[in-house]
């Protein structure tokens, strides 16, 4: 790509993103919240030197994740209890391994005591299931588990 096609891209991609910075302190009060650039807005910045196609392509990769799913939430949901009780189920093989199979074990149940953080912390969102009352179910017992308010 040419240096001025990438310098052309990049300053509409900063004056899109001061636009919004304007709006954002033309606020009514102090507790509205301030306006987000669009998706579409911050790639190209932060990509000035991608072609049209690659900006294409990230967007509409993005835009998947951009409101929750319930097929994506009930496997996420699905995958982490199982290795939440999977892992609960091998504990006492790991422990037959000594040491270093507790530690193991400890390593892994990390992980999944993360993974059960961020399904809560999702939930609690409202960004984890389309509908509200599942979101709240689901977050105060992933929150309970994770031991977080």
């Amino acid at each position: 790509m040419p240096k001025a096609a990438i310098k052309a891209r990049s300053a509409v991609a900063s004056e899109s993103l001061t636009q919004s910075d304007d709006d954002a302190q033309s606020a009514d009060g102090p507790l509205d919240a301030p306006s987000t650039p669009e998706s579409a807005q911050i790639i190209r910045a932060a990509a000035a030197s991608c072609t049209d196609e690659q900006v294409e392509r990230a967007q509409k990769h993005v835009n998947g994740y951009a409101r929750a799913d319930w097929r994506r939430a009930f496997e996420t949901l699905a995958l982490t209890l199982a290795l939440y009780l999977g892992l609960m189920a091998m504990h006492p093989w790991f422990c037959a391994w000594g040491a270093l199979g507790r530690t193991a074990w400890v390593l892994l149940r990390g992980g999944v005591f993360v993974r059960v953080f961020i399904l809560g912390h999702d939930c609690m969102h409202n960004a984890f299931f389309p509908k509200w009352a599942w979101n709240v179910a689901v977050g105060r017992v992933a929150a309970a588990e994770a031991l977080t308010p």
